[in-house]
């Protein structure tokens, strides 16, 4: 009892010596009292998450380290284990895995999951207010990765009509740690925008909101001050304003001269359109398709794909950063005619196989299904041994096969890896398999993996080594026709798509390019920049070397959205957002309490309770 009391008043101290610090308080785990969820030893026994709130954070190994072992970027979320009360540090661990991952500072972990509250009880709110330029490029607002410095190529830019919500303040550099999202608790877990400042933003410390009545056929708002730089805008009424999810928000009403103090987008009606959420959806379903020689030799790289997708399936999918991604499973064996004699699977020396399926939207019960379909049916395949065998085989025949075998959903990105040691009998690359590979899909890439050189064991030495040294020299050519050059000046290396693998080191191999291609994570974070108004350009530019992504998946990414962004594609939304002001005039504008469906939902979960309680007071 004794410990619990010294815990408790370390606690407090911890709480009250914190607020002598120049760092994040508001929303950080400084303040942040965890005795509801910690034991006698101290441990933190909780399912909520917190998060890295800036760029760089440091890691320390122990409690009282100098020497910080990695660094974090802003938004890993994390597990808290246990604080040190003294140190001021919290020791956090990944999701899904045990072992610490070690110890951060208390200001450098964001503890709350829903936004801070203004004195009147309400969730602080901003909009952006955007700078008075002709150039797009200079409408915009930085949103930086910590609460102190400078963007260093790192900042998100905002300019789009976008309500945020404020988790977090440091109140001496003056700045906001902003979500789009009302709420941090979901599953998975959305994405932090970044800290913008003070005096870049429009506070929205009401529910109220306004918009133009329907018989009206316009208002106009304009700037406050006198001679103003920005001309004032009209704003149409009408039935549209029910297709728009945010309406003009009343930051104040000046009840002495009879005005509204709102916030709009200075372009009009416009700036109210909703963004397209899911102009990059498309990139969170993956095909993985194995393409492998069953001769001799191949049975354990056989079991070692299975063991890829394995990983992939059980182990993959559960990571946050794989959450939302959905993974379909194939496979086809390719041999020799030899074997058309031996399996009646064999059709001139193509065998057992699993084409992907026809049914493109996957759920958990399908994707499973899928997985158990893969590994039963792969688990049946035996190599085969024929001592007539003259090394080279039905490479091209498998290549075209496999075309046919993921055919199916063309507009899911395709991962191909091609398992063999020998390359096929004919030299020249058939050009129906180049066209086939580069037209057939969307988005779609050939890794080949060539197994050991075991030329020591072979009967003709000389014939195994030419059939061996075949496979390179026809898959390099074949990477050559079907990957671009280059992108954004940054040249695809085909030598990171040919990968030579012993039967330990293939799973592993697979699983780690197969997760350069699906983070869903990422790309909820790119919907986010885009959502902000930021151009699908400056985007790439800023985030290509740093991601850490391969050069064909950025490619990837600006082929599969700028179909749908058009001008955003290269160009910043430019909603050039500020103040105005509009008279008081009931006759010509609907005042409106501001809910979201997601709102709404709230409120009738919080009254839910109260739904049986109007019989007792009747």
């Amino acid at each position: 009892m004794r410990k619990r009391w010294v815990m408790m008043i370390h606690l407090s101290l911890f709480l009250i010596s914190s607020t002598i610090h120049a760092l994040p308080e508001d929303g950080s785990c400084v303040n942040y009292d965890f005795s509801a969820v910690m034991d006698k030893q101290g441990v933190i026994d909780t399912n909520q998450l917190v998060r890295v709130l800036r760029h760089n954070a440091p890691v320390y190994p122990t409690a009282n380290s100098n020497s910080p072992k990695k660094h974090l970027k802003l938004g890993k979320y994390l597990l808290p284990v246990q604080v040190n009360i003294l140190q001021k540090r919290v020791q956090v661990r990944k999701v899904g895995i045990r072992a610490p991952l070690g110890w951060l500072e208390a200001y450098d972990l964001l503890c709350v999951v829903t936004p801070l509250q203004s004195k009147k009880g309400l969730d602080r709110k901003v909009f952006i207010k955007t700078p008075d330029s002709h150039d797009p490029n200079m409408n915009t607002i930085p949103a930086y990765p910590s609460y102190q410095g400078a963007c260093h190529g790192r900042c998100k830019q905002l300019s789009r009509f976008r309500l945020y919500f404020i988790f977090a303040e440091d109140k001496v550099n003056q700045r906001y740690l902003v979500s789009d999202n009302h709420t941090l608790e979901i599953d998975p877990p959305p994405p932090l925008v970044g800290w913008i400042g003070d005096a870049n933003s429009i506070p929205w410390n009401t529910t109220l909101g306004l918009r133009p009545r329907e018989e009206v056929e316009r208002i106009s708002l304009a700037p406050k001050v006198a001679n103003h730089e920005r001309t004032g805008i009209e704003l149409g009424g009408g039935n549209i304003w029910y297709t728009f999810p945010i309406h003009l928000p009343i930051i104040d009403i000046n009840k002495q001269e009879q005005l509204y103090h709102v916030a709009a987008p200075s372009i009009g009606m416009q700036g109210f359109k909703p963004y397209n959420g899911n102009v990059l959806a498309a990139m969170k379903q993956v095909d993985v398709f194995f393409l492998l020689d069953g001769t001799a030799s191949m049975g354990p790289y056989i079991k070692a794909a299975r063991q890829a997708a394995q990983d992939i399936a059980e182990k993959l999918r559960k990571e946050p950063e794989f959450k939302e991604t959905s993974f379909r499973f194939g496979f086809r064996v390719y041999r020799d005619t030899y074997a058309d004699s031996i399996l009646r699977e064999c059709q001139q020396g193509i065998c057992e196989g699993m084409p992907l399926s026809s049914i493109c939207k996957s759920d958990r019960h399908t994707t499973d299904e899928n997985w158990q379909n893969f590994t039963q049916r792969l688990s049946r395949v035996q190599e085969t041994r024929n001592d007539n065998d003259d090394y080279p085989e039905k490479l091209f025949d498998g290549l075209r096969q496999a075309i046919v075998d993921m055919a199916s959903c063309p507009k899911v990105g395709k991962l191909l890896f091609v398992i063999g040691d020998h390359g096929d009998k004919q030299n020249e690359i058939p050009q129906d398999i180049v066209d086939g590979l580069n037209y057939t899909f969307d988005r779609a890439v050939v890794f080949f993996i060539q197994t050991p050189n075991k030329s020591h064991q072979a009967r003709t030495s000389y014939a195994y080594q030419r059939a061996y040294r075949s496979y390179r020299t026809q898959a390099i050519k074949i990477l050559d026709k079907t990957l671009p050059i280059e992108f954004e000046g940054r040249k695809i290396a085909r030598t990171k798509y040919f990968l030579s693998l012993n039967k330990t080191q293939l799973p592993t191999s697979v699983v780690e390019q197969v997760k350069l291609f699906s983070r869903s994570d990422f790309i909820n974070e790119l919907e986010q920049a885009l959502a902000g108004g930021d151009s699908l350009r400056n985007i790439l530019n800023r985030s290509i070397e740093a991601s850490g992504m391969p050069i064909l998946y950025w490619k990837w990414l600006e082929d599969t959205a700028c179909p749908v962004l058009g001008e955003q594609c290269k160009t910043i939304i430019d909603h050039r957002v500020i103040d105005f002001y509009i008279p008081v005039d009931k006759t010509k504008v609907q005042e409106e309490v501001w809910l979201t469906d997601k709102d709404l939902s709230d409120w009738l979960s919080l009254l839910k309770p109260f739904e049986n309680l109007i019989g007792d007071y009747k």
